[in-house]
């Protein structure tokens, strides 16, 4: 049976919104939607709080089931830590104790509407496609990104997509569709971060969900959330 872990990444400081995970979003924190989603899977076999807030780790005790065995650094919850620092950390304590997971499914508290359901059809599609080394949930977007600008010096320049020469120029009903990463559930092998280097890896199953919303970064976006129940 394949070992699946997950990591629910909540660090204590957000400059955008100062304690995020523990604002109230339909009468309870906003971590505990994450908490029970979790909870409620079938197939995750050890969920793990990775954080460096002592008052997420307290409000955890109320969730049998979910275990924190190791503090978070303070080195890696910063802004600009990045993911892969996290579940380095996480992948060196559990080898440290002796357990292997194969499959490690990302959590973020950012995705309130995140179901049980969700995460077990992510890993189920993980698993139906074993050369996979990763699964994104993702959602199809209107715009095209092929008709994206950056800017440079203050003037803009298109993104440079070499897969189809003068995209630019073509109508958006004949480029491909495109997706944007909307952070439900991310699943990884341990083998993709160990051994690629990276979160992915260049296999990347897409967990399509096309009424997913995107996660909560702005105090605004707590509004938006309340008004959909």
């Amino acid at each position: 049976m394949t070992e699946i872990v997950a990591l629910i990444t909540a660090r204590k400081n957000s400059k955008r919104v100062p304690g995020k995970n523990m604002k109230y979003l339909w009468d309870e924190p906003l971590i505990s939607h994450t908490f029970k989603a979790a909870l409620g899977s079938k197939l995750i076999g050890k969920i793990v709080l990775t954080t460096d807030d002592p008052q997420i780790i307290e409000y955890a005790a109320n969730f049998p089931g979910i275990e924190v065995p190791f503090i978070r650094p303070s080195k890696i919850a910063e802004d600009n830590s990045t993911d892969i620092e996290v579940f380095n950390h996480a992948l060196n304590f559990f080898k440290m104790n002796d357990y292997k997971p194969e499959l490690l499914v990302h959590l973020r508290p950012t995705s309130p509407l995140r179901t049980s359901t969700h995460i077990d059809s992510a890993i189920n599609l993980m698993l139906a496609n074993p050369d996979a080394t990763s699964v994104r949930s993702v959602r199809k977007i209107d715009h095209s990104i092929f008709k994206l600008y950056f800017l440079r010096e203050n003037f803009l320049e298109f993104l440079d997509v070499n897969d189809i020469p003068n995209a630019r120029d073509m109508p958006n009903q004949i480029l491909p569709e495109t997706y944007a990463h909307i952070g439900y559930v991310d699943i990884v092998k341990a083998s993709t971060i160990l051994e690629l280097k990276s979160m992915t890896g260049n296999k990347i199953m897409p967990f399509i969900i096309n009424n997913g919303e995107p996660g909560i970064n702005y105090l605004k976006d707590f509004d938006y959330y309340e008004s959909l129940r």
